[in-house]
């Protein structure tokens, strides 16, 4: 929640799951802010007049620049729908501005040419460049691109054909409707297509991403663990957990006995420490 707070994201301590959620979706749509690798997908196109532009805002975000300002404006307040796209596919898109936003200084101006990507830690996977109307969150091409580029990221079920087909508009509305959709894709190699998923295994009825949820539930339930194996050991446990640096500590206040020491989770420090 500190982080949270730290980086100016916008939630409400209502809802305290939903927060926690949506800040580690947070995080991990940001990444981690050291240096990266370009990669740009096969036979991608970039429009002359956006190539500059293009490559210095991925070269300012290779050597571990902030993502932020370049996303959606509305990706700091985690009480409204997060980006569904991101959410299911794990697919970025960042707008091409040059100057602060007129309205959210925090940002740049908004562009109708959008970069999609995907943003790990150690690399930038570039997708293309496509414009904002008529909408793209929902291409198939974008998950053939995935498949045709970095298989690793994709879930393949090679024995699964879709008995029924769906057009980009109808998995926009499956989507929006917060179901999760499992996909084609082409191989060239062996002339089939079959069914697939992205590894991050989709959205939740909620919205929000599986991973994130899943990365929330493994922490509570580690904690849950920990707090049992206390309490078995010394009835009288007044134990607490600490952070330090991005490091975690259980301590028994009474005892002055520490139980479990390691990383919890893992948050980017804004003084790259």
């Amino acid at each position: 929640m500190n982080y949270g707070k730290e980086n100016g994201l916008i939630f409400s301590e209502n809802d305290r799951s939903q927060a926690v959620i949506r800040i580690l979706n947070f995080n991990r749509k940001i990444g981690s802010r050291n240096k990266k690798t370009i990669y740009y997908s096969k036979d991608i196109k970039i429009p002359t007049k956006y190539k500059k532009r293009v490559e210095n805002i991925l070269q300012y975000l290779s050597e571990g620049g902030d993502i932020t300002p370049y996303l959606s404006t509305k990706c700091i307040n985690l009480d409204i729908e997060q980006d569904l796209m991101f959410n299911d596919w794990n697919i970025l898109h960042i707008h091409l501005g040059k100057k602060p936003h007129k309205h959210n200084p925090r940002f740049i101006e908004r562009t109708g040419e959008l970069l999609f990507l995907l943003n790990t830690d150690s690399e930038i996977r570039v997708l293309g460049l496509y414009h904002h109307k008529p909408q793209s969150w929902s291409r198939q091409e974008l998950i053939q691109k995935v498949y045709d580029n970095w298989p690793e990221m994709i879930c393949p079920f090679q024995e699964m054909q879709l008995a029924e087909k769906y057009n980009d508009q109808q998995r926009g509305q499956f989507r929006k409707a917060h179901m999760t959709v499992i996909d084609e894709v082409y191989d060239k190699s062996s002339n089939k297509t079959f069914a697939v998923m992205m590894k991050n295994m989709g959205i939740a009825s909620s919205g929000d991403a599986v991973i994130d949820i899943r990365t929330y539930d493994d922490i509570c339930n580690l904690l849950y663990h920990l707090e049992s194996s206390i309490q078995r050991k010394n009835p009288l446990s007044a134990a607490k957990l600490y952070e330090d640096n991005g490091i975690w500590f259980i301590v028994d206040c009474n005892l002055q006995k520490t139980y479990w020491i390691g990383e919890l989770i893992s948050f980017n420090c804004k003084k790259g420490e």
